[in-house]
């Protein structure tokens, strides 16, 4: 009996390895493509290099920096604490998108002492600036102000993250969430196979009997 009971464990972790190492392998195959270089508007970002990501070109770039710096102009000159973080989501970052439509920034605004007077300056210098074509492109900058979560940078708001699926922080050059086919689950390998950390219909896609089918036909 206790010979069958190890023979069953040892069964047993070579199935759930084999599933595990199965998952982890399409996951790496559908999941770590590159974003292809000139599949986003060439205007608004380039690839420095094969298999990077695109960057956003310094002009376009620049641009937005120096409206957030007069956002926080519209507060005080020198102390530029009120815009608490700032990303770049919409259209503009899928592919064959509109060769006329805007560059969408959201600007997370700091809540500490924001009065309605405060407020006011801050939403005129806003309507100041929106719309404005980017440099060398045909596209609008559009701002939307924000102080949900203001605490929270817009990298650790899963629920922002999740609404947009593609977000992208200029400031700091990079993808905080990239369209699924183009590089980027919803879900972490560190989380694989753990139910605790999924919604109940998630982890049913993972479960031991669906990868125990599909190891049958390989």
């Amino acid at each position: 009996m206790i010979g069958a009971i190890s023979i069953y464990k040892i069964s047993l972790n070579t199935i759930m390895n084999l599933f595990e190492n199965e998952y982890k392998d399409e996951y790496l195959k559908h999941h770590t493509n590159p974003i292809n270089p000139n599949e986003l508007d060439p205007t608004v970002f380039y690839s420095e290099q094969v298999g990077g990501d695109p960057k956003m070109v310094p002009g376009v770039r620049s641009q937005i920096l120096m409206d957030i710096d007069a956002i926080n102009a519209a507060e005080n000159e020198s102390v530029k604490t009120r815009v608490f973080d700032y990303v770049v989501v919409g259209p503009i970052l899928q592919k064959d998108s509109s060769k006329f439509c805007p560059i969408t920034v959201y600007v997370k605004l700091n809540t500490y002492n924001l009065d309605d007077i405060l407020s006011e300056r801050i939403l005129n210098c806003i309507k100041v600036i929106n719309d404005r074509r980017a440099p060398n492109t045909t596209h609008p900058l559009h701002y939307i102000p924000t102080t949900r979560e203001s605490n929270k940078p817009f990298e650790q708001d899963e629920n922002f993250l999740d609404k947009w699926g593609n977000v992208y922080h200029p400031f700091y050059e990079k993808w905080l969430r990239k369209p699924r086919k183009l590089g980027e689950s919803r879900h972490s390998l560190e989380k694989l196979g753990d139910p605790a950390k999924y919604k109940k219909s998630t982890y049913k896609r993972m479960s031991l009997k669906k990868g125990i089918k599909k190891l049958s036909t390989i």
